[in-house]
């Protein structure tokens, strides 16, 4: 038999196989790179939103009434007619009072030395003894009216007196009366505080009276001077209370 002899550079990988026979176990073939290359990313700037229409929207159209609204009429309604005070009372108004008796005078000339000339006014109060009335004996008609609340330095009693006969029994007149016509102030003192006029008095004046009446009033209009010629001139109202 020939003997062969092998070169010592081919041994030693044989010597290397025969030592470990893992070293020269195939290896995996490395997965193929997919045949389609990914998706790049969009190059493109993504889509600006809409721009909003440079077109101003048409706005709704105004619809204009038909017919014009009819106008607020241009006469006020007519008003609920306040209560007027009784024909020839001057303005004076009976139902303001409980007592149904209302006064106004006015003093002129007063040298008494409390500057007292001036117009005022009594509201009467059925309390503190107001009324009209015939006196007990018949004789005379009497109407005074009281308000002792008043303020200092303000009438608080007026009266008026006249022969019963001189009263109207019926809507009417009667002028030219000689009666009374009596005040007083509210003082804080009783000198000097009553002015009267009454010519059926020695050293009292004198009081000239008309009186009117329409129905329940009786109005007494009054021109009087003082003893001390101070002058007063006004009215009383008597009403139905």
């Amino acid at each position: 038999m020939r003997t062969y002899r092998l070169a010592p550079l081919l041994a030693l990988p044989l010597l290397i196989v025969a030592c470990n026979p893992t070293a020269i176990q195939p290896s995996a073939a490395p997965s193929a790179a997919p045949s389609s290359p990914p998706s790049a990313a969009p190059t493109d700037a993504p889509t600006s939103p809409t721009d909003a229409p440079t077109d101003v929207p048409t706005a709704a159209p105004t619809v204009e009434p038909t017919a014009s609204p009819t106008a607020a009429p241009t006469t006020p309604p007519t008003a609920e007619p306040s209560p007027e005070p009784s024909s020839g009372t001057g303005g004076l108004d009976p139902s303001l009072s409980d007592a149904g008796i209302v006064a106004r005078v006015t003093l002129t000339g007063d040298s008494r030395g409390f500057e007292r000339d001036g117009t005022y006014e009594i509201i009467a109060v059925a309390a503190d003894a107001s009324g009209c009335s015939f006196t007990f004996d018949g004789d005379e008609y009497q109407a005074v009216a009281y308000d002792l609340s008043t303020e200092i330095d303000q009438v608080q009693r007026l009266s008026v007196t006249v022969p019963a006969e001189a009263i109207p029994e019926s809507d009417g007149d009667t002028t030219g009366v000689d009666g009374r016509v009596s005040f007083d102030f509210n003082a804080e003192s009783i000198f000097g505080m009553t002015y009267t006029g009454d010519a059926s008095q020695d050293e009292e004046g004198s009081s000239t009276i008309e009186i009117n009446r329409v129905g329940e009033t009786i109005d007494f209009t009054f021109d009087s001077t003082t003893w001390d010629d101070a002058t007063f001139t006004g009215q009383l109202v008597c009403g139905a209370a």
